[in-house]
């Protein structure tokens, strides 16, 4: 240490003096012995003259001290000897630095440095108390914080609902915190317009958008469809049932699994069993958007005259008619009303191939002809020149003749443009407009079939106009033309098409390769009503990568299951020509010859899965495979995580695919009827975190008393799980959340919300603790340490 300072006065100070005078005498009086002995002590004295000794410090002594701001006097502990030094810590001057002040002696004076005294840092046991939310609690640095800088830590590690980064700051030695930028993890919203629920299937859209399908309700279960839909830039949304036909032609049901997909077509929801009083193995698939499906032509009755005329092979539908009419009519279901086009596929031969054949359509209580005659079409029925009740009808010629010709192959086209009332012709792609229609007229023929708004006119027996036959809800409008009624309005009839028919004249031979409508958007198409797995319900759905399905276990009629079937888009049969639709109900054959069935496919059952059979389980496909987490068997509840991987050729062995445990217990308690959410990060094709939320379970009781609880007694729960592929596939489970500010529930919908954030999570409905349907909706938004489960670490 530096000890120099401003040069002071020396003190007087006390000399000691020693007398050699009577000594000197004696030795003056002695021999040549003695005054020797004198000389040499005279000699000496000259040589070393007389000197002061050096004074040391006593602690009596004070010297005033500054540290920073304060300043105080400070003394020795103890006396010290001049030339040496004493240190004292900082902080007894100011408690706010760290480092020693030396006190050093300078014959007897005290002199002093504080260049060793800083501001004082904050160490890992420092402790501070924050309060966020509810929830107080204390936090530590992480690591050293030096004075004036700052440390970065997680809100929720406070609040496990909280997210965000709150900042640790140090300022000399003293902790103080930011949580400004703390908010809630969890928010609630608006409350849905649909009735409590749970147990209700829910999967994603693209655009952020959610569908919720079925569920129990107090009134048993439910035959209902909701959309979310996400309003952009904001962090809300609407629930909606936009759709022509809301009420979707399945029956109600519960515990009903679903899976998203994307085909040609646009997306597609796939949704299997259920219960709707008894277990069910029906599968239907719901478009998303306006959708060619081809309706089967097996599904059609005999019609016409000579009907026997009329043959079906498993390729196409063919009609010789000689004398009579021949034909086939396809009754449409009531989810298939609302189509826009009909679409025939055919070719005319025969002795009279120019007037060979006959498309009606009966639109409501409407049946509209098209017809060939001489090579041309024509049209009648309910034409704005000839009100429906009319016993003979006017044709209407459409196109500008020789657009048919024998032996073609013809794409037939019927649009019916409901808004305007119409249908238009369309052969190969060319619209036949009507000839008397003039330049600017309409391209199709008017479809003017009114009623009485009071629900009289036409069709006697049919159901009044606008009243659904589903619903009872009416959707009538008011007529712009045709005859007016005694009230003088007419309600214009929603123009449902019901029927299509196709036959050929006498003397003309017809074939009909494929018949299909274009379904509106939210249609349902049921593809199989009796598919080969057993009825089922409370079981997973998983959407495979190459295009497949994989059904999983569940609760069936003769109790728990695990058997696994695997559908694929195509058809092994014994019988190659059979038509797909049929296909479907029976189980894919891998020793047959296969060919594609994009749309009905066939289901083949693999090897039962390992685990014990269970129902409301939870399955993922993610990164690393199949995901198959917890459940309920006849023993209890499970925790165990199982993943499921596949390669390899079409119905080879490996195709069927291997099992691997990847825990017999997580982390997390046992439960079923939980919730999960799949995480794809940027530049990954499948999810690679996993969310785990709610459900019922816990711990067997014990069978005998026990001093100790139960560490997971079975109850509901709301608690929030995080698993991730890099953490031994999904064997390593965090929780991010002991409890949410819902109520503890399970058999309640979880679903990833892109638009709100690469971390985000609608939650909504269930069964709660109290016992209780609910009906209420939560956006969870996490961070970007969600990715990794990380509880603490800010990435």
């Amino acid at each position: 240490a530096d000890l120099s300072h401003e040069p002071r006065p020396r003190p007087q100070q006390q000399q000691l003096h020693v007398s050699c005078r009577p000594m000197t005498r004696s030795l003056a009086a002695g021999g040549p012995a003695q005054r020797l002995a004198l000389h040499v002590l005279l000699g000496l004295a000259l040589l070393f003259p007389e000197a002061p000794a050096p004074v040391p410090c006593t602690s009596a002594l004070k010297i005033t001290i500054q540290v920073g701001d304060r300043i105080r006097d400070m003394g020795l502990t103890q006396t010290i000897d001049h030339g040496d030094a004493e240190e004292r810590v900082c902080e007894t001057v100011n408690i706010g630095y760290q480092g020693m002040i030396i006190l050093g002696c300078d014959e007897g004076f005290l002199n002093q440095t504080t260049e060793l005294c800083e501001p004082k840092d904050c160490a890992t046991y420092d402790a501070l108390s924050v309060s966020l939310g509810s929830v107080t609690g204390t936090i530590f640095p992480a690591e050293i914080i030096k004075h004036s800088s700052s440390e970065e830590r997680l809100c929720r590690i406070i609040n496990p609902l909280y997210r965000g980064q709150m900042t640790l700051f140090c300022i000399y030695g003293k902790l103080s915190i930011d949580i400004s930028e703390c908010v809630t993890q969890w928010d609630p919203m608006e409350r849905p317009p649909w009735v409590p629920r749970s147990r209700h299937a829910v999967l994603g859209l693209q655009g952020g958008a959610v569908l919720s399908i079925g569920g129990l309700g107090a009134a048993g279960p439910l035959r209902e469809v909701w959309q979310w839909t996400p309003e952009l830039g904001t962090l809300t949304g609407r629930w909606e049932q936009p759709w022509e036909r809301p009420l979707p032609p399945w029956t109600g049901r519960y515990g009903a699994a679903v899976a998203w997909q994307l085909k040609e077509q646009g997306e597609q929801v796939v949704l299997a069993g259920g219960n709707d009083g008894q277990n069910k193995h029906d599968v239907w698939r719901w478009l998303r958007d306006p959708s060619k499906l081809v309706v089967p032509l097996v599904d059609g009755e005999t019609t016409g005259t000579q009907s026997e005329d009329c043959d079906l092979d498993l390729k196409s539908l063919r009609c010789n008619s000689t004398f009579g009419v021949s034909g086939r009519r396809w009754r449409l279901p009531y989810d298939q009303w609302p189509s826009t086009d009909v679409f025939v596929d055919l070719t005319l031969s025969g002795e009279e191939p120019l007037n060979g054949t006959i498309i009606a359509l009966q639109l409501d209580d409407c049946r509209q002809v098209f017809q060939v005659k001489a090579g041309q079409w024509s049209t009648y029925g309910c034409t704005g020149a000839d009100p429906p009740w009319v016993e003979y009808h006017r044709s209407l010629l459409l196109g500008e003749g020789g657009e048919v010709q024998p032996g073609e192959p013809y794409v037939v086209r019927l649009s019916i443009d409901r808004a305007r009332a119409e249908v238009v012709l369309s052969v190969n792609g060319a619209v036949l407009r009507p000839r008397s229609g003039g330049p600017g007229g309409p391209d199709g023929v008017i479809i003017d079939v009114c009623q009485p708004s009071g629900g009289g006119g036409s069709g006697g027996g049919a159901e009044p106009f606008g009243i659904s036959a589903e619903s009872g809800s009416s959707a009538a409008g008011v007529c712009s033309s045709g005859a007016m009624g005694a009230q003088g309005q007419y309600a214009r009839p929603p123009l449902a098409l019901k029927v299509v028919e196709v036959a050929a004249w006498p003397a003309s031979t017809l074939e009909v390769r494929q018949l299909s409508l274009m379904a509106p958007a939210g249609f349902w198409q049921r593809l199989v009503d009796d598919a080969p797995w057993p009825a089922r319900a409370s079981h997973a759905l998983v959407a495979l990568p190459d295009g497949g399905l994989l059904l999983l276990g569940g609760l069936g009629s003769e109790g728990l299951l695990n058997d696994v079937w695997r559908w694929s888009p195509q058809m092994c049969t014994l019988l190659p020509d059979i038509d797909p639709a049929v296909a479907a109900r029976y189980e894919l054959e891998c020793s047959f010859a296969c060919q594609p069935s994009p749309q009905y496919g066939q289901w083949k059952q693999l090897p039962d899965a390992p685990w014990a059979p269970r129902q409301e389980h939870a399955a993922i496909w993610t990164s690393v495979g199949l995901i198959v987490m917890g459940g309920r068997t006849a023993t209890g509840f499970e925790n165990d995580v199982w993943r499921w991987t596949s390669a390899g050729a079409f119905c080879s062995l490996a195709w069927q695919g291997q099992w691997e445990l990847s825990t017999p217990a997580a982390a997390w308690p046992p439960r079923h009827g939980h919730s999960i959410v799949g995480f794809t990060p940027s530049g990954s094709k499948y999810p690679e975190t996993v969310l785990l939320i709610g459900g019922f379970g816990g711990e067997p009781e014990h069978e005998q008393v026990e001093r100790e609880p139960l560490e997971f007694p079975i109850k509901s729960r709301g608690d929030m799980w995080c698993g991730n592929q890099a953490l031994g596939n999904f064997s390593t489970w965090t929780q991010l959340a002991p409890f949410g500010p819902y109520t503890d529930r399970s058999q309640a919908g979880a679903v990833a919300a892109p638009s709100m954030g690469p971390f985000s999570l609608l939650f909504f409905g269930g069964y709660d603790t109290s016992s209780r349907f609910v009906v209420d909706l939560w956006r969870w938004t996490g961070e970007n340490a969600t990715a990794d489960c990380k509880v603490e670490e800010i990435l």
